[in-house]
């Protein structure tokens, strides 16, 4: 389950640099598959700050047992996936910052 920005752009290179990390681990990525919600029961204040839900699947590469070898890949990538995100924004955050002080 990844949960992902709503905006379409932004979750679009999100899937992208997951896909990228994935891959660098020897990870196939199978399919994406968006979970289904009922956004009409949530307020408008948290409709508008609920992520995008996504379930991805992700194929054991034929050299890789079962268990903790895929289980460590699968950690490796998701990390590498959450510190490239954040070091994202951070770097993003940091130059708007000084391109609005201007």
């Amino acid at each position: 389950m990844i949960f992902f920005p709503q905006d379409p752009l932004k979750r679009m290179r999100s899937r992208k640099l997951l896909e990228m990390n994935l891959a660098r681990e020897g990870l196939g990525l199978l399919f994406w598959r968006d979970v289904p919600v009922c956004p009409e029961i949530l307020s408008e204040k948290a409709r508008s700050s609920m992520p995008a839900i996504t379930q991805c699947f992700i194929r054991r590469p034929v050299k890789t047992a079962r268990g903790l070898d895929f289980d460590r890949k699968l950690y490796l990538a998701r990390r590498e996936y959450e510190h490239s995100v954040t070091l994202r924004s951070i770097l993003i955050s940091s130059w708007m910052r000084r391109w609005t002080s201007r």
